[in-house]
């Protein structure tokens, strides 16, 4: 118990899951931050796609790709701004000009979409006998995919 203690008084104010190197006497702070420590060992990609048009490079997954590069650039700009660069549904309607409420529509409507698309491409994949990641067995698992809608001449099946 003291060792505990003693850990976490000695490890400043610096949250272990940022990565940042505490102090900033030797380096400057700018210095010790994870993205800056990243291009230093060469790993650019989270650097150069954070950038609307560019996020689909983020992942190596070519169904996520795919997904993210056929929405609609509305659905991308809200997509980027809500789940990159983690804005509020305030922050992103004044930047906008929409209302809160519109913001938080189309973000379900989105979200909808791409788990539709996610879903099918994910059974396909399971399908061919491709192996998958916990998140996707996961998202497959909870998942139930919406019923169609009949139309009123036509006999419920």
């Amino acid at each position: 118990m003291r060792r505990e203690r003693r850990y976490e008084t000695l490890r400043g104010d610096v949250p272990l899951e940022s990565g940042a190197i505490p102090g900033g006497h030797i380096l400057p702070h700018s210095m010790s931050q994870p993205t800056f420590r990243q291009i230093c060992r060469g790993e650019f990609d989270d650097y150069l796609n954070t950038c609307l048009f560019m996020m689909h490079d983020l992942t190596e997954r070519a169904h996520l790709r795919e997904i993210v590069m056929n929405l609609k650039l509305d659905h991308k700009e809200l997509l980027f701004f809500l789940g990159i660069r983690l804005y509020s549904t305030q922050k992103l309607a004044e930047l906008r000009g929409q209302t809160e409420r519109n913001i938080r529509k189309v973000r379900d409507t989105v979200r909808r979409r791409i788990h539709r698309k996610l879903y099918t491409a994910l059974t396909v994949l399971q399908q061919s006998g491709d192996e998958l990641i916990h998140l996707e067995q996961d998202f497959l698992r909870d998942y139930t995919p919406p019923k169609r809608r009949h139309s009123s001449d036509e006999e419920p099946i």
